[in-house]
């Protein structure tokens, strides 16, 4: 009767060898699993909605960036200036005259690029001494991310630039962006009536880039 009972005890109390190794060897692979998916993740910077990597072609005179998502543009190496910019094969960027760039733009610069250690991310540096009144450098950053369809910018200087004002001029495709503000449309001006910037036209009425819609008729 005892060697009963303690058969019943061991059947029904105390799993087997064979149990406790299933058992151990279950949660080791469970453990194994998460610590897989973590490292996974720290390696290669998963960065959840945004592709994998962003294309990036170096022509040797331009830097062509495909964010993936719609978005190309290119970069002269010589200046640092936009040369184009599409949006879903449509370019954004005007064919005549000046190119997208800091005021009048470097006249030459020293463009580099990186992408950042995932891949998603690139960062073109343009770094010019030509527009400086003193001894220093600016450089331009443009910046992308794969899966967007934006240009990220940033304009740092060590010293004051000769440029009367320091900003980015995007200059467009008239022929695409129409929705321009009548009274800073200067097509079919005839010259310029003050400073370089407002021009006159055949109808007596002015236009300058600084015109807005709300422009008002002086009163008499």
């Amino acid at each position: 009767m005892k060697k009963d009972i303690s058969i019943r005890l061991e059947q029904n109390s105390y799993p087997s060898s064979y149990d406790v190794r299933f058992s151990i060897m279950r949660k080791l692979v469970v453990i194994l699993l998460a610590m897989v998916i973590v490292v996974g993740a720290s390696l290669f910077h998963v960065n959840i909605g945004y592709a994998a990597g962003i294309g990036v072609t170096d022509n040797g005179s331009t830097i062509v960036v495909d964010t993936g998502a719609g978005l190309v543009y290119t970069i002269n190496k010589s200046n640092g200036d936009m040369i184009s910019c599409k949006l879903n094969g449509i370019e954004l960027t005007t064919s005549s005259g000046k190119y997208s760039q800091i005021a009048s733009g470097f006249g030459s610069a020293t463009v580099t690029w990186n992408t950042s250690s995932s891949g998603s991310i690139v960062t073109i540096t343009a770094t010019s001494t030509a527009i400086m009144s003193n001894s220093g450098s600016i450089t331009h950053y443009y910046v992308s991310r794969a899966g967007e369809n934006n240009i990220y910018m940033a304009t740092y200087t060590t010293t004051e630039p000769s440029v009367g004002e320091l900003r980015y001029i995007f200059r467009g495709n008239s022929n695409v962006l129409t929705n321009v503000p009548p009274n800073s449309n200067n097509s079919g001006n005839n010259g310029n009536v003050e400073s370089t910037d407002v021009f006159s036209h055949s109808d007596g009425t002015t236009t300058s880039k600084y015109y807005g819609n709300d422009q008002e008729s002086p009163s008499i």
